[in-house]
């Protein structure tokens, strides 16, 4: 039994030896720095908050990069306009979009930005669409 035992503790301290020699056994893994976009979407006559409107983000690329990017879930605004949206930092596609129609007038555009998201500060990002009236 008694050898048995020693012969355990050999092996396990020759794992343990093995293990701290391997510079990356022991590396924490990099923590995770995320941020947030956030705003409101306006109509630009009124300054009244458009709810509903479409936001979506997703990772930037110049073109140069064989990214595939996956199509990004849209978030939308509340009832006042807002949006809040966790996202990694670097370099991302911000797009807002209203597709509203009244008896008078509608909304129906599209506009993009690009954001270099460097640190976990909240970037803010407004959006302001103009009415198109019928004729």
């Amino acid at each position: 039994m008694m050898k048995k035992l020693i012969q355990i503790f050999a092996i396990m301290s020759i794992v343990l030896m093995v293990q701290s020699c391997d510079p990356n056994t022991n590396k924490p893994e990099p923590e995770r720095v995320y941020s947030s976009i956030s705003g409101t979407i306006t109509d630009a006559e009124t300054g009244d908050p458009i709810p509903n409107a479409k936001i979506t983000t997703h990772p930037y690329t110049d073109g140069s990069d064989d990214v595939i990017c996956v199509p990004p879930a849209p978030h939308y605004t509340d009832s006042l306009g807002r949006y809040e949206i966790t996202v990694n930092l670097g370099k991302r596609y911000i797009s807002a979009s209203v597709s509203h129609y009244e008896d008078t007038y509608y909304y129906d555009d599209i506009q993009s930005v690009i954001v270099d998201i460097v640190d976990a500060t909240p970037v803010e990002m407004n959006f302001r669409f103009k009415k198109e009236y019928f004729q």
